[in-house]
């Protein structure tokens, strides 16, 4: 199925029940350029809890940023325009720094990404 510019609206979503005990990476592909608009994080509890996304190749969508706590999501901004389109077939990685800099473990973490698909 061909998709246009701009052409729909979409929402990924990532749940991690329970509670962190370690730093976790996962991946999301689309077999279509996307640009990305937001992402937001939050975990169940007042943890210490970062997120990172990154694009195949190494180019930076979010920096390391502290989720948000007790499910109040903290908005993550995109490191640029540029980096927030993404090419088909890319994957775009996420890494959870479970507790920070040796803080408090994230519990229940929730991660939405929106975004469009097509370029522009």
């Amino acid at each position: 199925m061909a998709h246009g510019m701009g052409e729909r609206f979409n929402v990924a979503h990532f749940y991690i029940d329970g509670t962190t005990a370690a730093d976790l990476s996962w991946a999301a592909e689309y077999d279509c350029p996307i640009r990305i608009v937001w992402i937001k994080a939050s975990a169940a509890n007042d943890s210490s809890a970062t997120l990172a996304v990154d694009a195949e190749g190494g180019t930076s969508i979010v920096s390391a940023t502290a989720i948000g706590d007790t499910y109040s999501a903290a908005d993550m901004t995109l490191a640029s325009n540029a980096a927030a389109q993404v090419s088909a077939d890319t994957y775009i990685k996420f890494t959870l720094d479970y507790d920070g800099s040796s803080g408090t473990a994230a519990q229940n973490v929730t991660v939405c990404m929106g975004f469009m698909i097509g370029e522009g």
